[in-house]
């Protein structure tokens, strides 16, 4: 929670001298709860590959502090571990358009025999989506 949350919900629960149109306000703003950074650091880099002469892209992001002795699933290495899983997901697939549909369609020259020309034209919409053998 930010430092500007706290203070509202302080001031809201201290019962002091609130006006009704601040009160109303700091009762918006604590409904509607804005996220939390998941990192405190990100940095955009590189490294160098000299055997391979490349460079090699590299992101390296800093979590919230843990403690020697927290607990595994502390908010650090809850971020951390859920950061990685989705860096590592599979990215979803987006379906083809209509033009192309239709140019995978076209590219497969004219069909003579129902069942195989279905499959033909399936095998070739899972290569349109990088899925098989090319």
């Amino acid at each position: 929670m930010s430092e500007l949350r706290k203070a509202a919900q302080v001031a809201l629960d201290s019962g002091g001298i609130i006006t009704a149109n601040i009160a109303q306000q700091l009762r918006a703003a604590l409904a509607d709860p804005q996220p939390e950074p998941v990192a405190r650091k990100v940095d955009a880099g590189f490294r160098w590959d000299g055997a391979n002469q490349q460079h090699i892209p590299t992101l390296t992001v800093e979590f919230d502090p843990v403690p020697a002795n927290a607990p595994n699933d502390s908010k650090g290495w809850a971020d951390r571990d859920a950061t990685a899983a989705m860096l590592k997901a599979p990215q979803a697939q987006q379906p083809l358009t209509r033009e192309q549909i239709d140019a995978v369609w076209s590219a497969q020259g004219s069909f003579t025999d129902r069942e195989s020309d279905y499959r033909c034209f399936a095998r070739a919409i899972e290569r349109a989506h990088g899925i098989g053998k090319p």
